[in-house]
C-alpha cells in the first residue's frame, strides 16, 4: 500500500489502472499528505553549497535577470541574482514547492483527515459486525 499513496511512486507515475483508483483508495495517502503539507507549508527553504546548480547567464545579464521568468513559473530561488557569473540555484524556495508535484494541498489538510477519520471508523464497524456475525455462526456448533 505504500507505493500508492504518491511518495515512493509520484501520483502521475503510477500506471493509469492503479492510479485511478488505488492511489485515492489508499489511507497512507492521506496520511502522508497530511503529514507532509502540515510540515511544510511556508517553511523556509536554505540549500547548502552542494545543493546548487551552478550555471552562467549569458554576456551583459545578471543571475537575476536570467531566471527570472524561469523562477517566477517553477518556483525556487537564486542565492546570488546580482551575479554576472557562476549563478548558484536552489530548486525549492519554500516547502509547498516541494509538495505541489506530488499532488498535496494544504487546504486539503482537513479534508483529508476527515477522510482518514471516516476510513478508520468504517473499519472498526467492520470489524464489529463481522465479529458478531462469525461469532453467532460459529456458537451454535
Amino acid at each position: 500500500m505504500n507505493l500508492f499513496c504518491g511518495v515512493t511512486v509520484p501520483q502521475p507515475s503510477i500506471p493509469k489502472f492503479w492510479r485511478k483508483w488505488m492511489y485515492n483508495l489508499d489511507p497512507y495517502t492521506r496520511i502522508i499528505s497530511g503529514l507532509v503539507v502540515n510540515e511544510l507549508h511556508d517553511l523556509p527553504v536554505v540549500c547548502n553549497d552542494a545543493e546548487f546548480s551552478i550555471f552562467q547567464p549569458p554576456a551583459g545579464q545578471t543571475c537575476g535577470q536570467w531566471t527570472r521568468s524561469y523562477i517566477n513559473t517553477t518556483g525556487g530561488y537564486i542565492q546570488n541574482p546580482d551575479s554576472t557569473g557562476d549563478c548558484h540555484y536552489c530548486q525549492y524556495a519554500k516547502g509547498d514547492e516541494f509538495f505541489s508535484p506530488l499532488n498535496y494541498s494544504f487546504a486539503n489538510r482537513w479534508r483529508d483527515l476527515g477522510i482518514l477519520a471516516l476510513y478508520v471508523v468504517f473499519n472498526f464497524t467492520v470489524m464489529v459486525a463481522a465479529t458478531k456475525l462469525l461469532t453467532k455462526i460459529y456458537a451454535k456448533r
